[in-house]
């Protein structure tokens, strides 16, 4: 029996916890090949193999993992009788994230695990019940009638109705708006202005024109897709333009910078962008421009502009493995015409100040500073577009501006 095992790097400890469990639970039936690989693999011709199950332990540090999308891709095409993901709770709630939307259809075998108190052995209840579900995957028994079905641990078999459908989307549509945008609305009616600009920034360690990019010493560019197109990008002497027609399921466009920076003797981050409207009202698309600790990429700063039909919206926010934190209340901006956004930082406090157009909307500090102070830092710009059947979508690219202490 083949086997495709993707854990994350960050879950190392758990590798040999769930290899234990299917050596032990195949040796009597059959021989055993398991691939591992994390979110840095590269897979080569993965669509000539032929994997009778597939394992996924999930965290977000690598919902913008490359192999993770092949992955997806590799069971929505070659559907493997044997589908098992280890999923976080979000907020609380069992929700599917949206990686694994092209497949919910299928039968999925999840197990719910608490991000809170992440300690290395926070996935023992939920390997119990993988290890129920495994054995009878290898050893299937008689199904009851569906009356008499029991279901005990916290592995749930997922066959999406239009019932579970329309509940996921659901909850999917307002926790995105709750948790990444929780005071929206109040921003809208009445955003805070004042008079104070941001500090010039004279001393730059990277000032990029999106022109073109230089993917040997500067950035790495990757495109992620499942569906039938992806996300095209299009560089001019004014900007990079990236558009997309339909249809689109789930597409990706990511820069991430190959250097890193130390976090203490950073000024600024500055970039400016434009973005169309969103006519097809089912479609979601989100452009991020953040940054993340070299060491450990959980802990980040990202700043999410999110499109609608008549205008958008933009927040920063603070997130690592135990909370998502926003900088300020979302901050409404004008479709079609460019804007620029600016956070400056202090690493005297470990505050950073939010402008919009060289306007000043508020302030959020860095709680676990111990986690940040003395790191070094990288550079992420992404895009991403989902469920995009009318209409079109695009954005500019104009610059990017990260300074530091003069």
């Amino acid at each position: 029996m083949n086997v495709l095992f993707f854990c994350p790097t960050a879950e190392r400890s758990n590798v040999e916890q769930v290899l234990r469990i299917l050596h032990d639970s195949t040796a009597k039936t059959d021989r055993l090949n398991v691939d591992t690989v994390d979110e840095s693999s590269t897979l080569f011709s993965l669509e000539v193999r032929n994997y009778a199950a597939v394992i996924i332990i999930y965290t977000p540090a690598v919902e913008f993992s490359g192999s993770l999308f092949e992955i997806v891709r590799y069971i929505d095409q070659k559907k493997p009788l044997g589908r098992f993901i280890f999923l976080p709770k979000t907020g609380g709630k069992e929700i599917i994230p949206p990686i694994f939307h092209p497949i919910r259809h299928l039968q999925l075998h999840l197990f719910y695990y608490s991000l809170s108190g992440h300690s290395p052995n926070h996935l023992e209840a939920q390997l119990v019940s993988f290890k129920e579900d495994w054995n009878k995957f290898i050893e299937p028994i008689p199904v009851e009638p569906p009356g008499n079905r029991g279901r005990a641990g916290g592995s749930h078999q997922a066959g999406f109705g239009l019932i579970l459908l329309a509940s996921t989307l659901i909850l999917f549509l307002t926790g995105l708006i709750a948790v990444l945008f929780p005071t929206a609305k109040k921003s809208l009616l009445a955003p805070t202005l004042t008079s104070l600009h941001p500090p010039a920034a004279t001393a730059f360690w990277l000032q990029e024109s999106f022109q073109n990019i230089d993917t040997t010493t500067r950035w790495q560019m990757q495109h992620y897709y499942t569906g039938q197109n992806a996300i095209q990008t299009i560089f001019s002497s004014a900007a990079l333009r990236l558009s997309a027609s339909p249809v689109i399921s789930d597409a990706v466009f990511q820069l991430d910078s190959l250097q890193n920076w130390p976090l203490d003797e950073l000024q600024s981050l500055s970039f400016s962008f434009a973005l169309s409207a969103m006519d097809d009202p089912a479609a979601k698309n989100a452009l991020v421009f953040g940054l993340y600790l070299s060491e450990d990429s959980s802990y980040r700063l990202d700043c999410l502009i999110i499109p609608a039909k008549m205008d958008g919206i933009i927040q920063c926010q603070i997130q690592s493995p135990e909370q998502t934190r926003a900088l300020t209340a979302a901050v409404p901006f004008s479709l079609g015409v460019k804007h620029t956004a600016t956070l400056v930082f202090d690493p005297l406090t470990y505050k950073l100040q939010f402008f919009l157009d060289d306007q000043y909307y508020g302030q959020g500090e860095i709680q676990a500073v111990e986690y940040w102070r003395t790191r070094s830092f990288k550079l992420q710009v992404r895009a991403r577009l989902q469920n995009l059947s009318s209409g079109s979508f695009s954005c500019e690219l104009y610059s990017l501006g990260l300074a530091h202490q003069p």
